[in-house]
C-alpha cells in the first residue's frame, strides 16, 4: 500500500514540477487568493484533531492496541530528567570527534516530550501532565531549540543561531504539545504557556516572518540553496508553529502567503523524475515533507 501511495504521489509531483518550472506561482495561484490565508483563524480551531478533553474523540481516533503502545512508551519517560548540553560536551568535540554526543542529548529530550504527549492523549487521566509541564518549561526557558550553526569545540553563541532542520523539529513538537495541553498547564501555572509562547515568538515566529524574501536563512533566501529539501521541511515547521502559536491574525495571513511563495520556488526547481538531490533516502524528507506542508 505504501508503495502505491508513493507511486501516485510521485506522479502528482512530476506533473506539478513540470508545470511549476513553467509557472513559478503554481501554489500561489491556487492558495494565495483572498480568503485562503484568513481561513486559518487565530486560536487553532482549524487544527483537525480532537481536543485533549474530548475523550470520545481520542477513543475513536486510536485503537486499543495503539493506546497501549503509546501509554507503555510514556511510562518509560515518567520522571525524565531534561538534559542541557554541558560545556564539556561542546569543548571536547575537537578531540573526541563525537558530533553525535550533542545530537543524542537533543534527540532524547524531544523523544521524551513526544512520548509523554502521546501517552497522555491516549490515556487522558493526567498521569503524565506534570512531566509534560517539565518538558514545556524546559523548552520555554531554553535560549534556543537547536544549535546547528555553532562551531564545535567552542561554547555556543546564541546570536549566531538560525532556523534550521533541528530547530523546526523541536518547534513542531513543542507547538503541538502546547496546543493540546495549554488549558491543563494554565491550571498549574499560566507562566508555563507564557514562556513557551515567548520562546516560539523569539526563536521561530519573528525570525521567520522577517526572513522571507531575504538571505537570512539559506532555505528561504534568494539563492538556489533554498530549493533543497530544507525548503518544504522548514516551511512546514515554521508555518505550523505560527498557526498554532501566533495570536495576531495579520501575522498569520502574512505567514501563509509568504510561505506559499517560498515553496513555489522549491517546486519550480524540482525535476520531473521526482528525485531528491541528496539521494533516494531523502525522498521522504523532500517530497514527503512537501506532502506534510500541503
Amino acid at each position: 500500500m505504501r508503495l502505491i501511495v508513493s507511486f501516485i504521489f510521485t506522479l502528482l509531483i512530476t506533473t506539478m514540477s513540470a508545470s511549476a518550472q513553467a509557472n513559478v506561482d503554481i501554489l500561489k495561484s491556487k492558495y494565495a487568493e483572498p480568503g485562503v490565508a484568513e481561513s486559518f483563524k487565530a486560536g487553532s480551531d482549524w487544527y483537525p484533531y480532537p481536543a485533549y478533553s474530548d475523550r470520545d474523540g481520542w477513543d475513536k481516533l486510536l485503537t486499543k492496541e495503539a493506546k497501549k503502545a503509546f501509554i507503555k512508551k510514556a511510562e518509560k519517560k515518567l520522571g525524565y530528567k531534561w538534559q542541557h548540553i554541558p560545556a564539556s560536551t561542546w569543548l571536547t568535540f575537537n578531540t573526541s570527534g563525537d558530533k553525535q554526543a550533542l545530537r543524542k542529548i537533543e534527540l532524547k529530550n524531544r523523544e521524551a516530550l513526544c512520548a509523554l504527549m502521546m501517552g497522555e492523549l491516549a490515556e487522558g487521566k493526567g498521569r503524565f501532565l506534570m512531566d509534560i509541564a517539565d518538558g514545556l518549561w524546559f523548552y520555554g526557558t531554553a535560549h534556543n531549540w537547536h544549535l546547528s550553526n555553532q562551531t564545535y569545540g567552542q561554547l555556543p553563541r546564541w546570536e549566531m543561531e538560525k532556523i534550521g532542520l533541528g530547530c523546526v523539529k523541536i518547534a513542531v513538537t513543542v507547538s503541538v504539545c502546547h496546543h493540546f495541553f495549554k488549558e491543563e498547564m494554565d491550571k498549574m501555572d499560566k507562566r508555563i504557556s507564557i514562556v513557551v509562547q515567548e520562546a516560539a515568538k523569539r526563536i521561530i515566529i519573528d525570525p521567520a516572518l522577517e526572513g522571507y524574501g531575504t538571505d537570512k536563512f539559506r532555505w528561504m533566501g534568494p539563492t538556489n540553496t533554498k530549493r533543497s529539501n530544507w525548503n518544504p521541511w522548514c516551511n512546514h515547521g515554521c508555518l505550523l508553529t505560527i498557526l498554532l502559536m501566533e495570536k495576531d491574525q495579520n501575522k498569520i495571513n502574512a505567514a501563509v502567503k509568504a510561505s506559499i511563495e517560498n515553496v513555489d520556488e522549491y517546486l519550480a526547481f524540482y525535476r520531473e523524475d521526482a528525485a531528491c538531490e541528496e539521494g533516494v533516502g531523502y525522498w521522504g524528507q523532500s517530497v514527503g515533507r512537501l506532502a506534510e506542508y500541503l
